[in-house]
C-alpha cells in the first residue's frame, strides 16, 4: 500500500469549475463521483495533487490509456472513508513503471480495462 493521495482539499463544485487540463491531479471518492449533485458541495471532498509534488509519490502514478496497456496495471485505487491509497495487484519489480487503471469515464475514447471477476 502506497501512502495516501494528498493535496488541496477541494469541493465537487470546485471540481466542476475548473478546467479539464487543470484536472488531471484531481481525485475525489466514489461517493462523489455516484451522485455528483448530491455531493458537489460537500467540504473537503475532493483532493488536488498538483501543489502537493513532494512527498507524494501517488501523484506520479500513471494510468493505462488504451487496452494494450491494460497488461502494465499494477496497481488499484482503494478508499478508506474519503482517503484514497494505490495497492499493488502483483509484484512490481524496482525501478517499474506503476500503472493503474482510472476505469470508464476517465478518457474519451477508452472505457478502461476490464477487471476480471475475484
Amino acid at each position: 500500500v502506497m501512502p495516501p493521495y494528498k493535496g488541496s482539499l477541494m469541493t465537487g463544485l470546485d471540481v466542476k469549475a475548473r478546467d479539464r487540463a487543470f484536472s488531471d491531479m484531481v481525485w475525489c471518492p466514489v461517493a462523489y463521483m455516484l451522485s455528483q449533485e448530491d455531493a458537489a458541495s460537500e467540504p473537503n471532498l475532493c483532493v488536488d495533487a498538483r501543489p502537493a509534488a513532494e512527498g507524494n509519490p501517488s501523484r506520479y502514478i500513471n494510468a493505462a490509456a488504451k487496452p494494450s496497456q491494460c497488461r502494465a496495471v499494477n496497481l488499484e485505487q482503494c478508499e478508506i472513508g474519503q482517503v484514497m491509497y494505490y495497492r499493488t495487484t502483483k509484484p512490481v519489480p524496482k525501478g517499474a513503471e506503476l500503472v493503474t487503471d482510472y476505469g470508464m469515464g476517465y478518457w474519451s475514447d477508452f472505457d478502461g480495462c476490464v477487471k476480471p471477476p475475484r
